[in-house]
């Protein structure tokens, strides 16, 4: 905020909290000034100086109150011990305010004051719900409502619509924010936003990857994937794997326990990692130097060369979180189980930019 926001802010505050004191005053007197005071404190910053969250909205802040207050008088009419009728008062406000979708924090300082207030507060039974808390919440809220037209400081409410500006429309395109971009418009605020700029841009890739799919429309796993892959048994020797390997002409195969669940993946590159550093002057001489014992036995076991845990998505998985993976993990094949974790198929990159393909055809040309 600017000096002269702050001013404004803090100044609307002083004349929010001594008009809401001056009505507490004359019906509770002294003694339950400042249970109310506090509550409306409270509801003040979050009000004034925080007008864009959603706590701060004029429903949450009337009916908070409202549910919070009335709760607490039913706890101190019917609970006699004067600790566990204010941890109840405290606990059914902030219950009934998540059920009726108007959480306000203050309005636990509402139903506790109903509690421990004291005679004076007592004294007014159900009264204490109307007047003072709910007329001092709706004095809170005109005002705020009255400071923000008048001094065009902020949008208050939020339902109120927003003027349209020339960025709008190209703020719908395509365009990726980068955190340099979150913390500039941040800057602009003239509010306190109750959120980071991480917070904010993590926000925005998610907007973004809900909004693909909904352009993508709903394409999952289980309808790219090739089905009855090529598969392995962790006790096959790696002599074995390599041939059939090179047999099937597939990079990749998943293993696979007698169950049918993967446990590993076996791919070409393990087999060119593996013998690196074996030496020869051929591939073929390298990977039987590799494969075979001095005798000449092959001894190694597929169990002894897959990649495990293996990373494997669900069948149900959207074709945008698989984007996310091959790109951001670095993926080439991603097995893809059922529910009990059974291989159903296999994604590659092939299939990804297929299924694309074919996404793209069936939406026609963009313009």
């Amino acid at each position: 905020m600017k000096p002269r926001e702050v001013i404004l802010t803090c100044a609307m505050a002083f004349a929010a909290i001594a008009l809401t004191g001056f009505i507490s005053l004359a019906f509770v007197g002294p003694a339950g000034l400042p249970f109310l005071v506090a509550s409306m404190g409270a509801a003040a910053v979050l009000v004034f100086a925080m007008p864009q969250s959603p706590v701060s909205q004029p429903f949450p802040v009337i009916a908070g109150h409202l549910v919070a207050a009335t709760l607490g008088v039913a706890c101190a009419k019917t609970i006699n011990d004067p600790v566990l009728a204010s941890a109840a008062a405290v606990a059914l406000a902030m219950g009934g305010m998540i059920i009726l979708r108007c959480t306000h924090p203050p309005g636990g300082a509402a139903a506790l004051g109903a509690v421990v207030g004291g005679p004076a507060i007592h004294d007014l039974g159900w009264l204490y719900v109307l007047i003072p808390v709910a007329m001092n919440a709706s004095i809170l809220v005109v005002l705020a409502i009255v400071f923000n037209r008048v001094a065009k400081f902020a949008r208050y409410p939020l339902g109120a619509p927003p003027q349209k500006t020339a960025t709008q429309d190209w703020a719908l395109g395509p365009a990726q924010l980068s955190r340099d971009d979150v913390r500039a418009a941040l800057a602009e605020e003239k509010t306190v936003i109750d959120i980071d700029e991480e917070e904010l841009h993590q926000l925005y890739q998610r907007a973004l990857l809900y909004a693909s799919k909904r352009r993508v429309g709903h394409v999952t796993a289980n309808e790219i994937m090739t089905r009855n892959p090529f598969v392995l048994r962790p006790e096959e020797t790696l002599e074995t794997a390599w041939i059939a390997l090179r047999k099937a002409k597939v990079k990749a195969a998943p293993v696979v326990d007698p169950a049918h669940r993967v446990i590993g993946i076996l791919t070409m590159s393990d087999f060119l990692r593996a013998i690196s550093d074996v030496t020869g002057e051929s591939l073929e001489e390298r990977m039987a130097a590799f494969l075979h014992t001095e005798s000449g036995e092959p001894t190694r076991k597929v169990a002894d060369l897959m990649s495990h845990p293996v990373n494997s998505v669900p069948f149900d998985t959207h074709i945008v979180d698989l984007i996310a993976l091959f790109a951001g993990g670095g993926f080439h094949h991603l097995p893809v189980v059922s529910e009990r974790s059974q291989l159903l198929g296999i994604v590659t990159r092939t299939d990804l930019m297929r299924a694309l393909a074919l996404v793209r055809g069936a939406s026609g040309p963009r313009t």
